[in-house]
């Protein structure tokens, strides 16, 4: 048979063909491209569902609000953490859940709560009720309630 496909001359083509180097490319995620030879394979990372909103109202459940509780407690020391190491800045948090009672301070909590209550400077005060004015991913956007003012004692 004189077809290409077939005989001595094919088959040595492709064994020529299999000894030539391959060309490996990769890009990152959210896709992965490899490119080999004159053909492209594309592989996708799995399409997740992503975050769902939820209706910021006390949870019903105790056992799904322990849960919520311990990880959200530990997100927001995380972000106090990281908010005192990036920008050099003082922090205190207390968060009391069930009789217990979480601390994180950047430096010493008595000389913070020292400082809270010598302080005589002006003030900003958020409460529950400024939840719907904070738009999120714009840090100077806030339009809260107008709170501000100096500490009294």
């Amino acid at each position: 048979c004189n077809h290409p496909c077939f005989g001595k001359r094919a088959s040595l083509l492709r064994i020529q063909k299999a000894r030539q180097p391959i060309t490996i490319q990769s890009r990152p995620a959210p896709s992965l491209q490899i490119a080999i030879t004159n053909h492209t394979l594309q592989k996708r990372l799995p399409v997740t569902m992503g975050r769902k909103k939820i209706d910021i109202k006390k949870i019903s459940s105790e056992k799904n609000r322990h849960v919520t509780f311990n990880k959200r407690r530990v997100g927001l020391m995380k972000k106090a953490m990281e908010l005192s190491i990036l920008c050099g800045c003082e922090v205190g948090l207390m968060v009391f859940f069930d009789d217990k009672m979480n601390i994180y301070s950047s430096s010493n909590i008595d000389d913070l709560i020292r400082r809270y209550h010598d302080f005589e400077g002006s003030y900003e005060n958020l409460d529950n009720n400024d939840i719907y004015h904070l738009q999120p991913g714009r840090a100077s956007s806030f339009k809260g309630s107008g709170k501000k003012g100096k500490v009294e004692e």
